[in-house]
């Protein structure tokens, strides 16, 4: 039996739309708007490797973790992962994390 889920267009198109939504988020981001409570207060930097750098909403109630990655060309990739520990949270919030002037 062939269902249309296990179809390679359905997993393509599927795999499009994932991406097109981190997209729209890395802009929203990038604009200093957290998508999970709705902030504009913009986001402490916390850790980051390689092209990846973890984002923490400034709403303390909040504290939204972002993932997100700058391709150039003002696109770029992110990712709603999670809550940010507190410990984590706290040395983002005293620039622990930001890079060096």
């Amino acid at each position: 039996m062939f269902f249309p889920s296990e179809s390679r267009a359905y997993k393509e198109r599927a795999h499009l739309k994932k991406q097109t939504r981190a997209g729209e988020l890395f802009q929203k981001v990038m604009a200093g708007h957290c998508d999970r409570c709705g902030a504009q207060s913009g986001f402490y930097e916390g850790p980051s490797g390689g092209a990846l750098r973890s984002l923490f909403c400034r709403n303390d109630d909040c504290r939204a973790n972002y993932n997100a990655t700058d391709l150039g060309n003002g696109t770029g990739w992110a990712e709603l992962v999670g809550r940010a520990e507190a410990a984590t949270y706290d040395r983002a919030r005293h620039g622990a994390f930001s890079p060096a002037k």
